[in-house]
Formats: C-alpha cells, sequence, structure tokens
C-alpha cells in the first residue's frame, strides 16, 4: 500500500514539474503607436532593430536641433556600427513643432533634388516618397520623416531605408 501512495506521489510530483516546465507560448507585443510630434526616434526603430538588420552591434545618437529635444523642430536618433569604417542607419522627425515648416523642406528638397538629377520617386511608401540619393524623405499627412542608411561607407541603401521607413510609419500614428 506504502508502494503505491509514493508511486501516487511521486506521479504527482512529476507532472507538476513537467507541467510548471512546459515552456508557454510566447507572445510577441505589438509595437507601440507614437505620435510624430513628441516621440524619439529612437523609441520608435529601437537599436537591437538596427543591429539586427544591419547585422552588428551599434552604438546610438541623437540629435536635435534645440538643446531641448522636446522643443526640437526635429530630431534624429543615427545608429552606427563600431568600425573604423562604420556603417549605419538615421531617422529624423521633421516638423515637431510646426507642420507647415516640415512641409515646405519636403516641398523644396523635393524641386532641389530634382534640380540636380538627384530624384527617384518611391512608390507604396506614405502618401510621397523621393530618394535624393543619400536620404529617403517620406511625407504622410503632415508627418514628415527622413531615412538614411548605408551598409558600407561607401553605398547607401535604398533598400535597407525603405525597410525601416515602413517601419516608422507603421509606428506613427
Amino acid at each position: 500500500m506504502r508502494f503505491f501512495i509514493f508511486v501516487g506521489v511521486l506521479s504527482v510530483l512529476v507532472f507538476s514539474f513537467v507541467a510548471c516546465a512546459s515552456p508557454t507560448p510566447t507572445v510577441t507585443p505589438v509595437p507601440q503607436k507614437f505620435d510624430a510630434r513628441v516621440a524619439m526616434p529612437c523609441d520608435i526603430f529601437t537599436r537591437a532593430e538596427a543591429a539586427q538588420l544591419l547585422g552588428k552591434p551599434v552604438n546610438m545618437t541623437t540629435m536635435g536641433s534645440v538643446e531641448d529635444l522636446a522643443q526640437a523642430e526635429f530630431v534624429t536618433c543615427a545608429y552606427l556600427t563600431q568600425e573604423a569604417r562604420p556603417s549605419g542607419i538615421a531617422i529624423t522627425l521633421f516638423g515637431r513643432r510646426n507642420a507647415d515648416n516640415a512641409l515646405k523642406l519636403f516641398q523644396e528638397t523635393k524641386t532641389a533634388s530634382a534640380a540636380q538629377n538627384k530624384f527617384t520617386l518611391v512608390s507604396d511608401l506614405g502618401e510621397e516618397a523621393f530618394w535624393n540619393g543619400s536620404m529617403l524623405f517620406v511625407r504622410r499627412g503632415e508627418q514628415v520623416i527622413g531615412v538614411t542608411g548605408a551598409r558600407s561607407i561607401s553605398s547607401n541603401d535604398l533598400e535597407m531605408v525603405k525597410q525601416v521607413a515602413e517601419k516608422v510609419l507603421s509606428r506613427l500614428e
């Protein structure tokens, strides 16, 4: 009888251990939506995402047009690899204080790029997008973002920056 009680208790312990040790399904969190007027690009597209896309660890730098980034007209987050000749990605949110300034910049840059024969229209991205050879500019409503990136110091990678721009746009309100 003791043997059956011992086996019963042992069975309960083993099944309890197996049930507790079973992996629970991993839930991938849905990215949060961000307000482009106050969000930081480094929160929208993370350091881990940049490192994964570039295939190397990256350092992060934030730049804005004024000391107080919350009041900046634009803010940029740059991720650079830690090499002598780094590769990197930079995301800029324009028009944080005044959307009209961002729209004006978008149009002026578009016109100047076309005049210098450095203009490539990019379809299926925002309402309007173009590549000027070094930066992808995307307009969606009053939002304007700029993304630049290169896998090597001597090249600019339009396909890579399009991927980044798509992710950034999907996470903006």
